[in-house]
């Protein structure tokens, strides 16, 4: 079906209120943040340079992990310290267990680790050499889902754990159902072909997947945020945003979608189309991340921002 034009949203009347609770600068060495994470009312914070656990009621930045090498990227699996990877511009992912303070090292990628992500044990990685690659943490093993010639720009699995969603720098969604593996399997879950869509005119740079494992939405430089029915590839949404698209979330009510563009964030009721609120900070957004209590994480550089929505 031809590609339906983005809706651009009216924000004037939204009686949202957006309220900054806490807010850390971390120092230059630690680089800039990739990733945050939340469980267990734990605050994890993955930089370039190492992993910071946060209290922000007392702001007490606790130091974890710090990495020899710059990461380009990182991804969690499961509870904060039991399972996070990142990956490195040399094609090598680092498995670290923060409880234990573990590590383990996987190669098989040709090129850069641009993107990834981790549901318990099992990792997905794509890298500028065009592969999405599948690895069992347990074994080290791995293998290959897909291969281009194209960089893999983003990465999500479902919260259910059934499907692995795949974006590429021509602008193309890729998406597999994850077939389920033998009890103490040593090997990456074996994968099933479901769709392609090519809708995205440039890159994609961020993909989200609802918490109901319902949807998917995607946004990168073509300015624009699409949700998915994540089974079928229906296209439900579309936004235009005034500048290229830097990270989603999905809220925990499985409704509400978040959409960095610079240094606007924008909320959107998904089901729907509705705008729900848009506010400005004071850098261009890196990473955006909805906690189990509701409250809007955002990273932009080196800075950390805790945002309730009322």
């Amino acid at each position: 079906p031809p590609v339906q034009p983005p809706h651009r949203k009216n924000y004037a009347d939204s009686k949202v209120t957006i309220v900054c609770i806490a807010k850390r600068v971390l120092d230059s060495e630690a680089g800039r943040v990739l990733r945050y994470h939340d469980s267990n009312g734990e605050r994890m914070i993955v930089t370039q340079r190492g992993v910071f656990a946060w209290n922000p009621d007392d702001d007490v930045l606790e130091t974890l992990y710090n990495s020899h090498t710059q990461w380009t990227c990182a991804a969690f699996g499961g509870e904060a310290r039991e399972g996070l990877v990142c990956g490195q511009a040399d094609g090598d992912l680092s498995v670290l267990q923060l409880r234990g303070r573990g590590m383990q090292t996987l190669s098989g990628h040709n090129g850069a680790i641009c993107s990834l992500a981790m549901n318990q044990n099992t990792v997905a990685s794509g890298g500028s050499d065009g592969s999405v690659r599948l690895w069992n943490t347990t074994s080290g093993s791995s293998a290959t889902v897909f291969q281009s010639l194209e960089s893999v720009t983003a990465l999500e699995f479902s919260p259910q754990s059934d499907v692995l969603a795949a974006a590429f720098d021509s602008g193309t969604l890729r998406v597999w159902k994850l077939l389920p593996s033998p009890e103490y399997s040593r090997e990456p879950p074996q994968t099933q072909w479901e769709w392609q869509l090519a809708r995205h005119h440039l890159w994609i740079k961020a993909l989200a997947v609802a918490p109901g494992g319902n949807a998917l939405a995607s946004g990168g430089y073509d300015a624009t945020v699409r949700i998915w029915a994540l089974r079928t590839g229906h296209e439900m949404q579309s936004f235009a945003l005034p500048h290229s698209v830097s990270s989603l979330a999905f809220a925990p009510d499985n409704r509400t979608l978040c959409g960095a563009s610079e240094r606007q964030i924008f909320l959107w009721d998904s089901w729907t189309g509705q705008p729900i609120a848009n506010f400005a900070v004071p850098q261009a957004v890196d990473a955006l991340h909805f906690g189990a209590d509701a409250l809007l994480t955002v990273a932009a550089g080196r800075e950390i921002g805790l945002w309730r929505v009322l």
